[in-house]
């Protein structure tokens, strides 16, 4: 008796195979029900957020100078760049940190509390490097 075709939307003959088992079970060669979380000590409620840390100084920097062209001058990169990477920051916070002006831009709330931490991170790399 040849194999059976699987019965179903999904499913394909292609990605099964007949288990040798009384009964004609099928399973699937690859073990995609078992997928291990990255950091399997995370609590699947919590949402790590990972910071690129230039993407913070670029922010912090632009922050601080209220212009994106300020910024991209004192980092010494395009202004599309600079876009671009806080544009990607805010993307991975999942909200806008700043209120673009025709005069340039200001922190949000969101944007006020990330500065706070980007400040405090800047001071404590500084303090790091001469020591």
């Amino acid at each position: 008796m040849g194999r059976q075709p699987i019965k179903g939307p999904d499913a394909s003959n292609e990605n099964h195979r007949a288990s040798g088992r009384a009964g004609g079970r099928k399973r699937p060669l690859l073990n995609t029900h078992r997928r291990r979380r990255p950091f399997p000590h995370a609590s699947s409620r919590m949402k790590a957020l990972f910071v690129d840390p230039r993407r913070l100084e670029t922010f912090r920097v632009v922050a601080s100078s209220g212009q994106i062209s300020a910024a991209s001058r004192l980092l010494h990169l395009s202004q599309p760049a600079v876009t671009a990477q806080v544009r990607q920051l805010e993307a991975d916070c999942g909200q806008p940190l700043l209120v673009r002006t025709a005069r340039g831009v200001r922190l949000n709330a969101a944007g006020r509390v990330l500065f706070e931490y980007a400040q405090r991170i800047h001071g404590l790399l500084d303090e790091a490097a001469l020591a």
